[in-house]
């Protein structure tokens, strides 16, 4: 149902009405036109009788009406959404410090894993070191070893071990545990 300016009736929607081209007020066809008179319609389109007679001042202070209304729709409407901006942007500055937080953490893992890399190789180039040492020392005894004892063939190569492995245990110290 829906109420018309000029019979003030209301009417259902499905009833012919027209709106005008200037105010777009909606106008029961059957008031507009009576029986017999001339339509007020031109090339299709309703000229509105009251526009037309109360000139353009009746004009005017519709159309400010009308305009100050919109600009009280329109700065309700962005400061909606300048709202809404300000929650996206409190979001983002939010997502950005975790951003950064875990770029940092990043960054100190891989210091921390560049120092790792440098202690291993540290611990390798100290670990060939020490097997250096220790073949050097293994050839220097069997060295002594075989100065002490020139006699001794292939047979006793298992003596000889023996040997070394005696004065392995007994050069161990026995106040630590193994």
């Amino acid at each position: 149902v829906v109420k018309l300016s000029v019979c003030k009736l209301n009417v259902l929607v499905t009833q012919k009405r027209i709106n005008c081209v200037k105010c777009q007020a909606k106008y029961h066809f059957e008031c507009i036109v009576p029986p017999g008179n001339k339509t007020p319609v031109i090339r299709g389109q309703l000229f509105d009788l009251f526009i037309y007679n109360y000139g353009r001042n009746g004009i005017f202070s519709k159309l400010s009406a009308i305009r100050h209304e919109v600009q009280e729709i329109i700065s309700q409407s962005v400061s909606i959404e300048l709202t809404k901006i300000r929650e996206e942007l409190s979001g983002l500055h939010d997502i950005q410090s975790s951003i950064e937080y875990l770029l940092n953490m990043f960054d100190i893992g891989k210091q921390e894993l560049a120092e790792a890399k440098k202690e291993i190789l540290s611990l390798k180039n100290d670990n060939s070191d020490l097997r250096n040492k220790a073949e050097q020392e293994i050839s220097l005894l069997k060295s002594k070893v075989t100065q002490l004892h020139p006699q001794i063939g292939s047979r006793d190569q298992d003596l000889l071990q023996n040997d070394l492995e005696i004065t392995r245990v007994t050069e161990l110290d026995w106040t630590t545990k193994i």
